[in-house]
């Protein structure tokens, strides 16, 4: 069906340099997002706008009928079918997504898109990818009230936290804010975790470790400052540059680590969305209208829009 709308466009003078916006309609007048889904769907139409003409609306119509061959389209390929079988058999729930990607060498696949059978055997690493927002009472009624959105969000209760790809999904169509404000959802904030405290040290009301010295409580007393032996001031001045360097590192190590997942989470959440989904997060989020237009170009457009968002 590509090489089809290839050889249109071709004959027709239809470029990203005079036509722009495409719009897909199935044979019932409705607009398609990412492309026909079924065989029931044909004809489908092909409408691209004129960039060039701007005082008369100009268009380019294409109608493609059914044909043996295209039930290809439909078709998973076998490592998405793989995956999906083991997720299955695994029994995870839909929030449980691949995030990571591995080749033979353990290195990390961008994108979890295999660029050769060098790359096999590949290690895909799954994630309980849970989003930052719950329901409320008052956005179950909601569902309820509207015919089959209840079921489509996997039948919640209130308190139930939405999957990552429901809120991607939710933030790209601008309907996330409106939620919360409406009181439908509600911004879970993760706790930072206390401190561990070390083996016989005290603890306050709180559960966390009660710091010694001035601030806290000790057992010993502690001197004050100026009051340490002759000679020793430069070694404990020294020490306390080291270990300040060393909770840094350890720190920024901490911070690359939870950015990386954070990105790696994001990823696999954008896989799932389809390239007008993907476009629309794009535009929202501030990408211009040339690099929208680069992404088109580009010979794998949804990871280039991928790559777009993930800049952002």
């Amino acid at each position: 069906m590509d090489k089809r709308l290839e050889e249109w466009a071709a004959k027709e003078n239809v470029s990203q340099d005079n036509f722009g916006d495409m719009v897909q309609t199935n044979a019932a007048g409705e607009t398609l997002e990412g492309g026909p889904g079924s065989k029931e769907e044909f004809p489908i139409t092909y409408t691209f706008k004129s960039k060039v003409n701007t005082t008369e609306e100009e268009s380019k119509v294409l109608k493609v009928e059914w044909e043996a061959g295209f039930e290809r389209i439909f078709e998973k390929s076998p490592l998405e079918e793989r995956v999906m079988a083991f997720a299955e058999k695994e029994e995870l729930p839909e929030s449980w997504q691949p995030t990571t990607m591995l080749n033979k060498d353990n290195e990390v696949i961008q994108g979890n898109l295999p660029e050769s059978k060098e790359d096999f055997p590949i290690t895909i690493y799954f994630s309980n990818m849970l989003g930052n927002y719950e329901w409320t009472a008052k956005g179950i009624e909601k569902l309820k009230a509207e015919k089959g959105m209840f079921e489509a969000f996997g039948s919640p209760e209130a308190g139930k936290k939405i999957t990552q790809i429901e809120q991607d999904a939710l933030e790209a169509d601008k309907i996330l804010k409106k939620s919360v404000d409406s009181g439908h959802l509600k911004e879970v904030k993760e706790e930072e975790p206390a401190d561990d405290p070390e083996d016989g040290q005290a603890v306050g009301p709180d559960g966390k470790p009660i710091p010694e010295g001035p601030e806290g409580q000790t057992s010993e007393p502690v001197d004050p400052p100026g009051m340490l032996p002759a000679g020793e001031e430069g070694v404990a001045d020294g020490k306390a540059e080291e270990d300040q360097k060393a909770a840094e590192a350890a720190e920024a190590a901490r911070k690359e680590k939870e950015e990386g997942e954070a990105k790696e989470a994001k990823k696999a959440s954008y896989k799932k969305m389809k390239v007008s989904e993907l476009k629309k997060a794009a535009k929202s989020g501030g990408a211009s209208e040339a690099d929208l237009e680069a992404s088109d170009d580009a010979d794998n457009p949804k990871q280039a829009l991928i790559d777009i968002l993930l800049k952002q």
